[in-house]
C-alpha cells in the first residue's frame, strides 16, 4: 500500500497482506476445491454470463439488429457477474498459464473498452436501456463499478497489463467528476462496495481523488446515518461492505476514530448478530440485521455475500489491529458459511446458506451475484493466510502452502505442512538466504483448549500474547522448523439464552468445522432426533465420504410419533434408540435431498413430530379466485419450503392479483370428518413488496344445512412468518372446511399448505 511514514494508526503501520499470487496452496483440503473451480466452475460462469456479454458486444457495435435491441433480462447490478468472472480468470492465469483463457480475457476487456462511453461511463444495463445515469441510489451503479475497479486492480497486478485498469480509471474519473460537479442526487453508495473499489484503485494508481471519494462516502454514511450508534443495522451485505470500506479508508488515512467505529460495529456483529456458521442476516428483515440475538435457525437467510463481507471486514481489521479474534471469525465464516455455499459438482451455489432445511432447497446452477463473487474469492482466499510488517510474519490461517514474502529486507519462503482442518498439527519450514532476525507469530485459535510448540524438535514453553499469537523472535537460519500442535476435539456448543429459538439444543464443532445432521445418514429424517448430553462423540475419517471428511457419530434417540388429538396432556411416549451421524456443514446437500439441521435437541421432548399426511391431502380444493401459475391444488401436495428460503421453487397458491379483499379457499373431504385444528403455512413473500400474510383470517366449516359457519371457540389466529400457523377449536363434524382471509391493503396473499387434524387420529399430523 502506498503509505507514508506519517500514515499510521495508533503509532504503528498497518500490516501488509501476502498476496494470493505469492501463496501456493498444496494441501489435500483446498487444492481439490481450486482445481474444481478452474476445471468446472469457471467454464460454467463463462457460459452463463454470455447473455450479459452480448449486451456489451451490442454497445461495442459488434451486433447489427433490426429494430430495437432486446437486452438481457438480468437486474441492474448484473454487470458485476462479468467483472467477477474476469477477476476469476485473471486469478486462474496467475496460478497456471492458459493461452486460450488469456485470449478470452483479453477479448472481454477489449469489448468493455469499446462499449465504454466517451465520458468514461460504463454500465451495460443502463446504457442499453438508455436510462438516466447516477440518478438513483438503488440503481447500484456504484456497486457495479466497485467490482470493475477490483477486477481491474487485480488484473493489473497479476498480469502487468493496464488494459482493464484503463477502463476502470475512466469510469472512476467519471464518478468523481459527477460527484464533485454536483450531478449526483445522493451522497452515499446504495449498496456499499465502491469504497473498497476506490481504495484498491488508489493503491494501484496513487490517485488521491479516489481515496478522497471513498472517504467522503464513508463519512457521509457514518454521520448522516449515525453509523457510530447503529451497530451494524441494515442489509447484511451492504453493512459489512460499508464497514470493510471504512477500514480501508482508516488504514490509508491513519484515521483512528474511523477504525474504532468499524471495530465497534464488528464486535456488535459477532457478539450479538452472527449465526453459528459465521453467516449474517435473517429472511424476515430483507436479508439484514434486526434485533440483537434474533438468530432463529428457521429464519436464517445468511446470504453467501454477507459471510464474505464479514471475512473482508475481519481481514482488514487484522491488518489494522492484529488480533487472533478477527482471524477466528474469518475461519468460522470461511470453513462454514462461505465454503458451504459452493457445491462439489463445481456448478451449484447456495444463495442463502441456511443452517436448517426441510429438504426442499438445493444448490442452484443459475447465475446471479453469488456464484462469480464466491468463485473469485475462493481462488484468492490464500491472501487471508499471511500478513507481514517490516520484521514480523503473522500466520492467521492454517493450510498446506508455500508463501514468498519480504521481511527484514530479505526474501523469505515459509512453508506450512499440515492435514488441517482434520489434523491439528502444523509444521512451518523456514527458508532464508542467510541468518535473519524476525518474529514469527502463530495464531492460536479460540476453539483450541491448549497448544504445544517445538523449534527444530526442541519443546518450548511458548506463551500466548494478549493479541492471541504465540511469538518466536529469533535469528532464523535456512532449514529451521517450528511445530505447532493444537488441541482439537469435537465439542457441543450451546446458544446464548437470549437466542430464544434453540433452547435445549446443541451444535457440534470440531476445530473450525461446524457439523450438521442430514436425513440420508439418519434414517431419512432428522427433525425428530435428539442427542443426549451424555452420549459419547466418536470421530472417524471416512475417505470415501464427501471427498474425505471426519464424521462424528453418537448413540441418539428418535421421537416416537403419535398424533395430538383433542387433548391437553398425555403420557410421554417411549423413545427409539438410533445411531446419529453428523457430517461437516459445508459438505451438506451434495448427495441426496433431505432434511438437515445444525441445532439438535438434547431430548426428544424438544424434537419435532414428523410431518405426515392429513385429510387435507385427499381433499378437493377450490378458491374464490386463482391463476394458473399459483393453483389451489398446491396447498395439499405435501410440499413446504425450507423456512429460510420462502422465495424458492416450492409450489404455492395465490389469490391472483387481488389486493386488500376478503378471499377464501375451501377443502371438500368427500365424507364427514370430525376436526379440531387447522394449520396454515402462509405464502409470505414480503421481501418482494407484494405478497404478504393476510391482515386476519378465520376458519369456517360446512354445517348440516350446507351453510358456512365459523368454528367454535378458536384458540387464536396468528400469521407465523416461517412455519405453520395453528388454530385449535371445539371439534366439528363436517364434509368441508374453508380458510377465509382478509388480505392486507394493497397486498396479495397466498398459501403453501393447509393441514387439518382429526379427533379420531386416522390421519396423523406428526
Amino acid at each position: 500500500m502506498p503509505l507514508t511514514d506519517g500514515e499510521q494508526i495508533a503509532g504503528r503501520r498497518p500490516l501488509r497482506p501476502v498476496r494470493f499470487e505469492d501463496v501456493r496452496l498444496h494441501d489435500n483440503f483446498w487444492s481439490p476445491w481450486l482445481k474444481r473451480i478452474r476445471d468446472v466452475t469457471l467454464p460454467h460462469l463463462l457460459e452463463t454470463t454470455r447473455p450479459l456479454v452480448r449486451d456489451f458486444e451490442y454497445l461495442a457495435g459488434m451486433h447489427q439488429v433490426e429494430g430495437d435491441y432486446v437486452p438481457c433480462s438480468h437486474p441492474c447490478w448484473s454487470d458485476m457477474f462479468v467483472y467477477n468472472t474476469m477477476e476469476a480468470m485473471a486469478a486462474c492465469l496467475a496460478m497456471e498459464p492458459d493461452v486460450e483463457l488469456e485470449s478470452e480475457l483479453d477479448r472481454l476487456i477489449d469489448i468493455m473498452a469499446r462499449a465504454q462511453d466517451s465520458d468514461g461511463y460504463l454500465n451495460g444495463y443502463f446504457q442499453v436501456r438508455a436510462k438516466p445515469r447516477l440518478n438513483d441510489i438503488d440503481g447500484d451503479e456504484l456497486f457495479v463499478a466497485a467490482h470493475l475497479m477490483e477486477a481491474a486492480a487485480a488484473h493489473c497486478r497479476l498480469t502487468g497489463k493496464r488494459t482493464l485498469l484503463d477502463v476502470a480509471v475512466r469510469m472512476a474519473d467519471h464518478i468523481v467528476d459527477q460527484f464533485e460537479g454536483g450531478h449526483v442526487p445522493f451522497d452515499r453508495s446504495g449498496c456499499a462496495a465502491v469504497e473498497m473499489g476506490f481504495a484498491k484503485l488508489y493503491d494501484v494508481t496513487g490517485k488521491e481523488a479516489y481515496l478522497e471519494r471513498a472517504r467522503s462516502l464513508v463519512e457521509y454514511a457514518r454521520h448522516a446515518e449515525h453509523i457510530d450508534d447503529a451497530h451494524g443495522d441494515g442489509h447484511a451485505v451492504r453493512t459489512t461492505n460499508l464497514f470493510a470500506g471504512m477500514v480501508d479508508v482508516a488504514i490509508r488515512t491513519g484515521d483512528e476514530e474511523l477504525l474504532t467505529a468499524a471495530d465497534r460495529a464488528w464486535r456488535d456483529m459477532v457478539n450479538r448478530r452472527m449465526y453459528v456458521h459465521g453467516g449474517l442476516g435473517e429472511v424476515c428483515t430483507l436479508e439484514g440485521f434486526y434485533k440483537p440475538y434474533d438468530l432463529s435457525d428457521r429464519k436464517c437467510n445468511a446470504e453467501m455475500c454477507a459471510a464474505l463481507g464479514s471475512i473482508l471486514l475481519s481481514h482488514r481489521l487484522i491488518l489494522a489491529r492484529p488480533d487472533t479474534r478477527y482471524a477466528d471469525i474469518i475461519e468460522q465464516a470461511l470453513y462454514n458459511g462461505f465454503l458451504g455455499s459452493g457445491g462439489m459438482d463445481g456448478r451449484g451455489i447456495f444463495y442463502s446458506v441456511s443452517i436448517f432445511s426441510r429438504g426442499h432447497t438445493r444448490r442452484d446452477q443459475r447465475i446471479w451475484c453469488c456464484p462469480p463473487n464466491w468463485t473469485r474469492c475462493m481462488l484468492e482466499m490464500s491472501e487471508w493466510i499471511y500478513a507481514v510488517s517490516d520484521d514480523q510474519i503473522y500466520v492467521n490461517l492454517f493450510a498446506g502452502s508455500t508463501a514468498q514474502m519480504e521481511v527484514s529486507g530479505q526474501k523469505i519462503e515459509l512453508t506450512q505442512v499440515t492435514d488441517y482442518p482434520w489434523n491439528p498439527q502444523v509444521r512451518f519450514e523456514v527458508k532464508v538466504p542467510g541468518p535473519t532476525n524476525f518474529s514469527l507469530k502463530l495464531r492460536v485459535p479460540g476453539w483450541s483448549k491448549g497448544f504445544s510448540t517445538r523449534v527444530n524438535g526442541e519443546k518450548l514453553n511458548a506463551l500466548q500474547g494478549q493479541d492471541g499469537y504465540v511469538t518466536f523472535n529469533r535469528e532464523w537460519k535456512a532449514g529451521d522448523v517450528v511445530d505447532l500442535n493444537l488441541s482439537m476435539e469435537t465439542e457441543r456448543l450451546e446458544a446464548n439464552p437470549q437466542i430464544k429459538t434453540s433452547p435445549g439444543c446443541v451444535a457440534l464443532r470440531r476445530g473450525p468445522i461446524l457439523y450438521c445432521f442430514e436425513a440420508m445418514d439418519n434414517g431419512g429424517k432428522v427433525m425428530d432426533l435428539a442427542l443426549p448430553r451424555g452420549a459419547e462423540l466418536k470421530e472417524l475419517f471416512e475417505e470415501d465420504v464427501l471427498g474425505g471428511v471426519v464424521t462424528v457419530s453418537a448413540a441418539g434417540r428418535r421421537r416416537t410419533s403419535h398424533e395430538w388429538k383433542d387433548e391437553l396432556y398425555r403420557p410421554v411416549k417411549p423413545e427409539k434408540e438410533t445411531i446419529l451421524k453428523a457430517v461437516p456443514f459445508y459438505a451438506r446437500d451434495n448427495r441426496q435431498a433431505g432434511e438437515m439441521l445444525v441445532w439438535i435437541p438434547e431430548t426428544t421432548l424438544v424434537a419435532e413430530d414428523q410431518l405426515g399426511a392429513t385429510a387435507a391431502m385427499d381433499a378437493k380444493v377450490e378458491a374464490s379466485v386463482s391463476v394458473d401459475e399459483w393453483p389451489p391444488e398446491a396447498v395439499n401436495d405435501g410440499l413446504v419450503p425450507s423456512s429460510p428460503q420462502r422465495w424458492g421453487e416450492t409450489p404455492g397458491f395465490k389469490w391472483g392479483d387481488r389486493l386488500g379483499t376478503e378471499e377464501w379457499l375451501s377443502l371438500a373431504f368427500g365424507k364427514s370428518l370430525e376436526l379440531f385444528a387447522v394449520k396454515v403455512y402462509w405464502l409470505d413473500e414480503f421481501w418482494n413488496g407484494t405478497t404478504w400474510a393476510p391482515e386476519s383470517w378465520r376458519v369456517e366449516y360446512l354445517d348440516e344445512r350446507e351453510k358456512w359457519q365459523p368454528v367454535i371457540s378458536p384458540s387464536g389466529y396468528t400469521t407465523d412468518q416461517v412455519w405453520f400457523s395453528r388454530v385449535n377449536f371445539e371439534p366439528v363434524r363436517t364434509k368441508a372446511l374453508r380458510v377465509v382471509a382478509q388480505l392486507k391493503e394493497g397486498k396479495q396473499a397466498g398459501i403453501y399448505q393447509v393441514r387439518v387434524l382429526e379427533t379420531d387420529g386416522k390421519h396423523e399430523d406428526r
